[in-house]
């Protein structure tokens, strides 16, 4: 199948660690894999802004220092942003049904239970619909494969027990994790 069909779509979640490189690199990847959308974090910014995407993307984004956001490359999507902030933003990916992309960066120094109070907020309002959301959420847990896990941790096992959430690690080895299947 396509996987520009209504059925499905590519992306990818990156962390570019304000680099400005990295952003470049990346507009080369998105026509080298065809990638629809990207899930950014921790942007190279100038100015309070994103900059080194071409106006053919969209880019949804805060307007003053974001740390999490989308590019759009597909121009079929058909885009609502319904949550902006800084560090969290939710996008209503219009097909023959509703599908939501939600982008969360939770940077090391900042309270993680306040972005993860808003992101269950958004879930809540959100209901039964069908939801990917791309995080970094700095956190660490024996569940997906590191020796040892912290309090970050704990608290995206606990909202992904209360949402009913797969998680899935990305690493050199992929890590799926269905919490259900983990607990206990």
């Amino acid at each position: 199948m396509d996987h520009k069909s209504s059925f499905s779509f590519r992306g990818v979640h990156l962390n570019l660690n304000h680099c400005r490189r990295a952003s470049s690199v990346l507009v080369r990847d998105f026509v080298r894999f065809n990638y629809d959308f990207v899930s950014v974090k921790d942007p190279y910014i100038f100015d309070s802004s994103v900059i080194e995407f071409s106006s053919t993307f969209r880019k949804f984004f805060h307007p003053y220092n974001p740390l999490a956001g989308f590019i759009i490359a597909n121009s079929n999507f058909k885009v609502f942003p319904i949550y902006v902030d800084r560090y969290i933003l939710a996008l209503e990916i219009g097909f023959q049904e509703e599908n939501f992309i939600i982008s969360i960066y939770c940077p090391p120094s900042k309270d993680l239970k306040e972005d993860l109070d808003e992101l269950k907020k958004l879930l809540l309002d959100l209901g039964d619909k069908n939801i990917l959301i791309l995080g970094d959420f700095n956190a660490k847990s024996r569940v997906w494969g590191l020796r040892d896990g912290d309090r970050r941790g704990d608290f995206v096992l606990e909202m992904a027990e209360q949402f009913d959430l797969l998680l899935i690690k990305m690493t050199p080895i992929l890590h799926l994790m269905a919490h259900k299947a983990l607990a206990g």
